[in-house]
């Protein structure tokens, strides 16, 4: 009995927690107000980025808008954030910091400035993620479990 309560809630957890998965080919939307912001957009590319001291994200994208800190000509924007913890960091773009917050399934960016919601937009995940390792994980738990309820 103790067995079957232990693979139902190790199965549980397994099911639910999911690990963020930042890095990746990303598509911005049209939300954000061009007029009034500097916006990413077209594809966001997503990198792993390590010092010797602080891991990083770089990122890589198209700009478009009222982009202060950048050039006139400047067609891309390039930079990078700490890690992000709890699915959420910022990114400063154009003069503007914005919050970024990844989807629990890792799939879907939100960008919200708080001084100014047309500034707001997301960025799908070109491609979806592999959950071949939970799956596995998932299929060898029910397989011990069944075993012992047996």
């Amino acid at each position: 009995m103790l067995s079957t309560i232990f693979f139902l809630f190790a199965t549980s957890i397994i099911m639910v927690v999911q690990s963020q998965t930042w890095t990746g080919t990303f598509t911005a939307d049209s939300k954000c107000n061009t007029a009034a912001c500097c916006c990413l957009t077209g594809q966001i590319v997503i990198t792993n980025y390590t010092t010797n001291t602080t891991n990083k994200l770089a990122f890589t994208s198209g700009v478009k808008g009222a982009c202060a800190d950048l050039t006139i000509d400047a067609a891309t924007y390039t930079g990078t954030i700490p890690y992000p913890t709890n699915y959420t960091g910022s990114l400063t773009n154009g003069g503007q910091t914005v919050t970024l917050t990844l989807s629990p399934d890792s799939n879907t960016i939100s960008a919200v400035d708080s001084r100014n919601s047309a500034c707001n937009g997301n960025a799908k995940r070109n491609s979806a993620i592999k959950q071949f390792g939970n799956t596995m994980a998932i299929v060898a738990l029910v397989f011990i479990g069944l075993t012992k309820v047996v």
